[in-house]
């Protein structure tokens, strides 16, 4: 994989900039990777604000378990849609495309960079790509039927009636997009990869992540991921199930909310419960949070515009 420098980002970005007239940046990469701190740096550089393209982070009350960015990392750099949505709200692509949309032009309005960053690339393609989304209103009963099923079983069923989604989704296997692109077909009769098709795009786009051997991502997120435990996710949950589920950790999970089900969160319920230990918790979100950036890379090697900067 061919890389860059910061310094070669810098003259690239100046020469992309020069150019456009309705400039993006998008910072993506893998979790852990320095994304946050790439595109603080590149907004103090080219008068930009943050956009948060994660769709962990777009909830309150969890800082420790989505790994907020602090006030100190954000150098006085704006950002937005960070910790924004209470953890009930199932904010999904459609609600953030509408948000993302009016940020990046209330943001270029005032002759700024707006700068995307995150690594839900789904949420990032939708607004790069222009998608028209899918219309529907799910039904829950039907949801919470889907909900039960595992990924596998979900998307063989996904590969029967909409192929080309299920074979869009399979590296990622994500759980909610699955079911999404299932109702969608319930819904309308129609395929999700038929219907989400890509408008005209609105902005001229300029694409980078941060690169870095696999030993080194992986001690990174180990390292990530032991310092959250330090820093209290365990209290921070537990606080979450108290104001949430009448302080029953299986009641959390039963809601199904995105916000709790997600990497994080439900893998503290086991120890909060005293099926397992610290250094058990430890050890399994250091894998699953490996075997998540496995996933994005899966995805963002498939991104022929995606410029590689050594980290």
């Amino acid at each position: 994989m061919e890389t860059i420098t910061l310094k070669q980002t810098e003259d690239q970005l100046k020469a992309f900039l020069s150019s456009s007239s309705k400039p993006l940046l998008a910072v993506v990469g893998p979790t852990a990777s320095g994304k946050t701190s790439l595109a603080v740096q590149l907004a103090k550089e080219f008068n930009g604000e943050v956009i948060n393209a994660d769709s962990r982070q777009v909830y309150k009350e969890i800082v420790i378990g989505n790994a907020l960015t602090t006030e100190e990392e954000q150098e006085g750099v704006p950002h937005h849609l960070f910790s924004c949505t209470p953890l009930s709200h199932p904010f999904n692509v459609s609600e953030y495309k509408e948000k993302a949309d009016a940020l990046i032009a209330d943001i270029q309005s005032r002759g700024k960079l707006p700068i995307l960053c995150g690594g839900t690339f789904l949420w990032t393609d939708a607004v790069i790509d222009n998608f028209v989304i899918p219309p529907g209103k799910p039904s829950m009963e039907r949801r919470d039927e889907l909900e039960k099923l595992d990924v596998d079983t979900l998307l063989e069923q996904l590969a029967q009636v909409d192929p080309e989604s299920a074979d869009h989704l399979r590296a990622a296997k994500n759980k909610r997009y699955i079911i999404r692109a299932l109702e969608i077909y319930e819904q309308t009769g129609q395929k999700k990869s038929d219907i989400a098709q890509k408008a005209e795009r609105q902005y001229d786009v300029y694409k980078i992540a941060p690169q870095w051997d696999r030993e080194v991502l992986y001690d990174r997120i180990n390292k990530r991921t032991s310092h959250q435990l330090d820093s209290g996710l365990v209290k921070e949950v537990q606080g979450i199930i108290n104001r949430h589920a009448g302080g029953n950790p299986d009641i959390l999970l039963e809601l199904a909310w995105p916000s709790v089900t997600s990497i994080g969160c439900k893998e503290v319920v086991p120890h909060i419960k005293g099926e397992v230990t610290r250094e058990q918790l430890l050890e399994k979100l250091q894998q699953v949070n490996r075997n998540y950036a496995k996933r994005q890379l899966t995805w963002l090697r498939k991104d022929e515009e995606v410029k590689w900067m050594k980290g």
